[in-house]
């Protein structure tokens, strides 16, 4: 690894641990280094990172209000964002609200959907009060599986693309599901065995579909 993907790697780390000003830096300083030869570049996604800590950053500043309901997303990039941002803060519940203002605009897209999908699971698994209803507990699960399964439809797309770059970032997304612990809900045989029989096998299937898919590359 060379010191300008190291960069871009630290910069991702920072980026999903919250880190946001950190990251920033990291993404700035990839784009002032040259690009050795063989390389995959990033730079398509890089600019939009750096806007998206910029984004992040400021609407940190009044994130009370928008959980208090005080001040409302204005757009639906906006609740996209301020969903992104609960989930690194750790607000489940009030991700998942966020991300269904911009699901019904039609607004999540990208890695969004994958973040949806875990904010999903984890509200459903959430011991805080008050308590989820079964029924609640099942439609949130519904709610992530939905999620999910956008989100590896534009994996997909992805893996189709004639770059390089783009095809090996679909992949690595892909593949890392099989291990982040806030999907273990929903994927390891001990958790699955507590669905009801329709949602065994609609999670089934999918990992299944994820598994065959990462086989074949």
């Amino acid at each position: 690894m060379n010191d300008r993907e190291a960069l871009y790697e630290l910069g991702w780390t920072l980026y999903v641990q919250g880190k946001l000003s950190e990251a920033q830096a990291c993404f700035e300083q990839y784009l002032t280094q040259k690009a050795e030869p063989g390389f995959d570049e990033k730079t398509d996604t890089v600019p939009g990172l750096i806007e998206n800590c910029k984004s992040l950053i400021q609407l940190e500043e009044n994130l009370s209000e928008f959980l208090s309901g005080e001040r409302k997303p204005s757009n639906t990039q906006e609740s996209r964002r301020l969903g992104n941002l609960c989930m690194m803060r750790k607000k489940y519940a009030q991700a998942v609200r966020f991300y269904e203002l911009a699901d019904d605009d039609g607004g999540l897209r990208d890695f969004s959907k994958y973040h949806a999908g875990r904010s999903a699971v984890l509200v459903a698994e959430s011991d805080a009060e008050p308590r989820l209803s079964r029924d609640e507990i099942v439609k949130l699960r519904r709610l992530a599986l939905k999620w999910l399964s956008a989100a590896l439809n534009e994996a997909k797309v992805r893996l189709k693309s004639g770059k390089q770059a783009t095809q090996r970032l679909g992949l690595d997304n892909i593949s890392q599901w099989r291990y982040d612990p806030d999907l273990k809900y929903v994927r390891d045989s001990e958790y699955r065995e507590r669905l009801s029989p329709d949602e065994r096998e609609a999670w089934d299937s999918f990992w299944l579909e994820i598994g065959t898919l990462l086989e074949s590359m």
